[in-house]
């Protein structure tokens, strides 16, 4: 694998893909394309110091992209140079797995409005239905328009990510994007060592990024309340949450009674394995409208989950029963841990059962546009 800024290649190579940000499950899906284009197939266009994160060793590097164009510049700069790179290498798509933050370059892009190659292969990872607050709302407004003048464009195919499951198959405010389902791929059992918490209480974790946005301090505090149940962050914390650890009484007190063990690292696939499989429940607490990789990653391993009542989520736990439903209050949350842990071995059933829904067919099927067959 070479790394070139100079946008030299040699013809060969199938897709382009675009992808700036290493964070969260990016590079998984990247990895996930990458894997069915075939080892020097395809080129990755990103921004400086990807490279070097975790995530790309894990995801990304296995699989070999043919170059890896670093450039340093808004979204605007890197569609441009995708493009030029995917026509100069005879690519005939250019695919864009977080589009979210491209929707305005592409829609300002001359050449996306003809059928001439290549074409955009783009998803919106989020669709938002309400903001908060004025700002927020006003955001999702324009990300509305923008969304749909995309779909309408002759150079480009637009796809919206839903659940894991694909219980959500259309979008209200978002007509001309298709659903694609977040890809779950079968788990292997790993051979690593047990998680490093060990308690007599049921657990109820967050796992992958820890953020404050998924009400962790509301499931501190709930856990605290109800007494049974310990709770497990495993993940990388956001600096409002590795604040609140290092500076709340109240988490200083649950760690000491160890019903509260905090991994403030990223976890590798064996360790985020058998973290998930060590769990009585996942929690997903964050009410943005929006699906769950985690979710879908929990019923693969036979672990139910905790999700709010209302939105997205609860439209998948009702659809799926891989998850009990909450409303997001102190007593609530409480209410559903006890739930968790009384009825175990029924919620586990139902989470293996709502696992057959998984895959990752469809989700490689649609941004390839069928390159070469797909293996499930």
């Amino acid at each position: 694998m070479t790394t070139t800024r100079r946008e030299h290649v040699e013809p060969s190579v199938e897709a382009v893909v675009v992808e700036a940000n290493p964070r969260g499950h990016r590079l998984v899906y990247v990895g996930l394309l990458g894997h069915e284009l075939g080892a020097g197939r395809w080129m990755l266009v990103t921004s400086p110091g990807v490279e070097a994160a975790t995530e790309y060793v894990q995801h990304v590097a296995p699989c070999a992209p043919h170059a890896v164009v670093e450039l340093t510049g808004g979204t605007r700069t890197l569609l441009r140079a995708a493009l030029r790179v995917a026509e100069r290498a005879g690519a005939g798509s250019v695919v864009i797995p977080d589009a979210d933050r491209y929707l305005p370059a592409i829609v300002t892009s001359p050449r996306l409005w003809t059928r001439s190659a290549p074409r955009v292969r783009c998803l919106v990872m989020r669709t938002p239905s309400r903001g908060s607050g004025v700002r927020g709302t006003l955001r999702v407004a324009v990300k509305v328009v923008l969304a749909y003048v995309v779909s309408r464009m002759p150079g480009v195919q637009t796809w919206f990510l839903t659940d894991a499951f694909g219980a959500v198959d259309r979008r209200p405010l978002y007509p001309g994007l298709r659903p694609v389902p977040d890809p779950v791929r079968a788990p292997v059992p790993s051979h690593a060592s047990p998680p490093p918490w060990t308690t007599a209480l049921a657990t109820v974790g967050v796992v992958g990024t820890v953020a404050s946005r998924k009400n962790v301090e509301l499931l501190v505090e709930a856990a605290r309340r109800e007494g049974g149940t310990a709770v497990v962050l495993a993940g990388r914390l956001d600096d409002t949450l590795r604040t609140v650890w290092r500076t709340s009484p109240v988490w200083a007190e649950m760690i000491e009674q160890g019903r509260l063990v905090v991994m403030d690292r990223y976890l590798s696939g064996p360790e985020f394995d058998a973290a998930v499989r060590a769990l009585g429940a996942v929690a997903v607490l964050h009410d943005n409208d929006a699906p769950s990789g985690i979710l879908g990653e929990a019923a693969a391993r036979g672990v139910p989950a905790i999700v709010p009542e209302d939105g997205w989520l609860g439209d998948v736990a009702r659809s799926t029963g891989a998850a009990v439903t909450t409303r997001l209050t102190e007593a609530d949350v409480a209410s559903a841990l006890t739930r968790v842990r009384e009825d175990a071995p029924r919620l586990r059933r139902r989470a293996e059962s709502a696992a057959a829904r998984l895959g990752s067919r469809s989700f490689v099927l649609a941004l390839t546009a069928g390159v070469r067959e797909v293996q499930p």
